[in-house]
């Protein structure tokens, strides 16, 4: 049986002499759910069109299954496609919408009529077969565009930020129910967008891009704690950034010692400390602050200290514990060496 098993190989793209994918590589076992995160114009939507075969690559393979299907045209190519833009037909019903590219395959009426239901079923839309396009909410024309994508049962369904043009409270809803969907078909999704929550809530793993360049590859988890490159660490949300000469075990910013892992030694290093790793600590710290902005942000209170002349964010948890801090107070404050990451140069 197919897996969905997705391999680039050295991919390149240029336009009017522009390098904008460039010696992309990637593999994306059968079964993921795989996101290419960056910002615009990074060349994620171009690596994604090459898979689709709406582009083709200037140089690289690119094989599903260990089939090369770099020459194939894009209705040969076992992948589906849904855009942020559904295009659905508004002359049509859900269950017509859905069902229509069975039209043009071997599919008999009777069977054509089992899959579509089936995968109104997977998607929460049953009942809804005979309501025109129109009639539907954002969320539920989404879901629309992904039961006609599904129906079809490629071996990769490539996603084009389909969720971009939802309200924040929709998307968050529909970003659980996305990966509730990939989780039950079983099918290889490969999602491009440049929205973290999005690649953070629902991916396996995910591959960051910067300047049409594959920079990271990995777990959630991983690629926000433990980037390795500058341009990472200052995508992946909130960051501090500091850049001094390593003194044995500790290097100084402004007026806090900042303690180092332990294999950093001399010589000038960039670190980085997630500003919810630093705690706010009774008495003497490690580091003293005086707080300049106070942000609410729910569940937690995002804090910018003056430490010497320096700025350094924490984030206190609203967890009832800590009290709100206030411009003009000051903090005491520690981090452990442990989450002091160690940053290479882009």
């Amino acid at each position: 049986m197919s897996t969905g098993h997705l391999e680039l190989r050295s991919l390149e793209k240029s336009f009017d002499g522009r390098g904008v994918v460039c010696e992309v590589s990637l593999d994306v076992p059968g079964g993921e759910f795989f996101s290419l995160l960056g910002p615009s114009g990074c060349g994620k939507t171009t690596t994604l069109r090459m898979i689709a075969g709406f582009e083709r690559p200037d140089s690289g393979t690119i094989t599903i299954d260990d089939d090369d299907v770099g020459d194939w045209p894009p209705e040969k190519r076992p992948v589906a496609t849904v855009f942020q833009n559904y295009a659905l037909f508004p002359h049509l019903d859900v269950a017509e919408n859905v069902g229509f590219g069975l039209r043009f395959t071997k599919t008999d009426s009777t069977e054509r009529r089992r899959l579509v239901a089936d995968v109104l079923d997977r998607v929460r839309l049953t009942g809804f077969e005979s309501r025109r396009v129109h009639r539907l909410s954002g969320g539920e024309q989404q879901r629309v565009a992904l039961a006609r994508a599904l129906v079809l049962r490629p071996r990769v369904l490539l996603l084009d930020e389909p969720l971009g043009a939802l309200d924040a409270q929709l998307r968050k809803q529909l970003q659980v129910e996305l990966a509730e969907i990939q989780r039950d078909v079983g099918l290889t999704f490969v999602y491009v967008t440049h929205d973290q929550e999005e690649a953070w809530t629902m991916s396996d793993r995910i591959g960051l891009m910067f300047g049409g360049s594959l920079r990271a590859v990995g777990r959630p988890r991983d690629l926000y704690d433990s980037p390795t490159s500058l341009s990472a660490a200052r995508f992946l949300g909130t960051a501090n950034v500091f850049t001094g000469q390593a003194n044995g075990s500790w290097m100084d910013v402004g007026t806090w010692r900042v303690p180092l892992p332990s294999a950093v030694r001399s010589g000038e290093v960039t670190v980085m400390v997630r500003p919810e790793r630093i705690r706010v600590v009774d008495g003497q710290g490690a580091g003293s602050g005086r707080v300049t902005v106070a942000q609410f942000a729910g569940v937690s209170q995002l804090v910018t200290l003056d430490v010497g002349g320096m700025h350094v964010r924490i984030s206190v948890p609203n967890d009832g514990r800590n009290d709100f801090l206030r411009p003009g107070e000051v903090v005491n404050f520690d981090v452990e060496p442990a989450h002091v990451v160690v940053l290479t140069d882009d």
